[in-house]
């Protein structure tokens, strides 16, 4: 008995170059133009494996490269192949079937390395519980035991990360081992992945042993210690080495590690701290930052800080649903918990003076479901929710002037 089986329509290289979005596929094509046939369409094949979108794209990338003679001899081709199939979270066999058909003789550390790196990529996918770290570390056994190319600094880093994602302690502790053997515990960049690892596993004071141990220090281990702490709860010791960072370094914390410090500005309630952060990211030009911004109006609301917020909410170039959401968070709490009428007209006024009308639909909805989820025993509870009509009202007499308009 025959099985229908779906069988995908081959499609040429140009057909795939004008579906494909490519950037400066046009220059990219007429340089490739001069140069001999294998070179050019190894060129295309590549371009094409970093822009397929789909999984259908990349199958067609991979029947014209088995097509055209590619693989299984060409290195940068599967390499290509095996990423393009990890980023589209693919079934990880996909990825070893791809590997193991590569001739012997090609199989580099390179390539060893970008298998190790694209199970890295599952890992964090939304598809994570169904594949585990066990083949990558088969892999990075493999490559130093029986292959005999030597590890380098791409290697350490990839199978940290692997173990830091599925929290392989004892692989990990395994690693650092061999690191220390092959003398590659004062390069940066591996360093900075063994950082996360321990962090991961809340090692904190492997962490800081291994922080105060660096021979060279930049700004991404300095970062990724304060993410550490950060994501552990040590408030305290995430604002001393972030005021460490700004007083004592030569380094500029970056946007990713001033976001991470505002959380725990606001946790500690400590507005003025939060007001020194501001200052510093207006002082070195972040505050444009959508992210920025949304960090900062949280970290304000957190603190009670309703003037402040605005501030920030007004000048923010686009509004995000996150920082609606803060702001709704900060008002919605404020407004249930004001007693006195004349803060309740002042609320009113600011509200719908300092928010944008587009904002006000979700603005209302939401602040109606946080004041409405709780039974309204009092009158007070009743006069503060008849005040979102005069919002209703503002906006009804928007959109009839908008009507007019047009």
């Amino acid at each position: 008995m025959f099985h229908h089986v779906h069988a995908l329509r081959l499609t040429s290289c140009k057909f795939l170059c004008s579906h494909i979005h490519v950037q400066h596929k046009i220059f990219f094509l007429s340089a490739a133009a001069a140069s001999p046939q294998w070179q050019r369409t190894t060129d295309i094949l590549l371009l094409l494996c970093d822009a397929a979108q789909t999984l259908s794209q990349t199958q067609q990338i991979h029947a014209q490269a088995i097509l055209h003679g590619h693989l299984p001899r060409s290195v940068s081709i599967s390499s290509a192949l095996i990423l393009s199939y990890a980023n589209l979270y693919s079934h990880p066999s996909t990825l070893y079937a791809l590997f193991s058909q590569t001739l012997p003789f090609s199989r580099s550390a390179f390539l060893h390395n970008t298998l190790i790196r694209a199970y890295t990529v599952l890992a964090s996918g939304s598809q994570k519980s169904y594949i585990d770290a066990a083949p990558g570390f088969l892999i990075y056994n493999d490559l130093f035991r029986n292959t005999g190319f030597p590890l380098d600094d791409h290697t350490f880093s990839f199978v940290l990360k692997l173990c830091a994602d599925f929290l392989e302690r004892a692989k990990g502790l395994e690693v650092h081992g061999m690191l220390i053997k092959t003398r590659f515990n004062d390069n940066v960049f591996v360093n900075n992945t063994l950082l996360l690892f321990y962090g991961n596993c809340r090692d904190l004071g492997s962490v800081e042993n291994l922080f105060n141990e660096m021979p060279k220090r930049d700004l991404i281990a300095l970062s990724t210690v304060i993410r550490v702490f950060s994501d552990n709860g040590c408030w305290l010791e995430t604002v001393r080495l972030f005021k460490d960072m700004v007083l004592v370094s030569r380094f500029r914390p970056d946007a990713v590690t001033v976001v991470s410090v505002l959380p725990v500005c606001a946790g500690l309630e400590d507005v003025n701290l939060v007001s020194s952060v501001h200052c510093y990211v207006f002082k070195v030009g972040l505050d444009g930052e959508v992210r920025m911004g949304n960090a900062m109006v949280d970290a304000y609301g957190k603190c009670g800080n309703v003037e402040a917020l605005n501030g920030v909410f007004n000048e923010m170039t686009g509004e995000s649903v996150g920082s609606t959401h803060s702001s709704v968070d900060t008002h919605s709490a404020y407004l249930a918990s004001s007693t006195l009428l004349e803060d309740l007209a002042w609320l009113q006024l600011m509200f719908i003076t300092q928010h944008p009308s587009h904002l006000w639909p979700m603005l209302i909805v939401m602040i109606t479901y946080k004041i409405l989820g709780e039974t309204l025993y009092s009158a007070k509870e009743w006069k503060k929710w008849m005040m979102l009509d005069l919002l209703k009202e503002k906006l009804k007499e928007e959109q009839k002037q908008q009507l007019i308009l047009k």
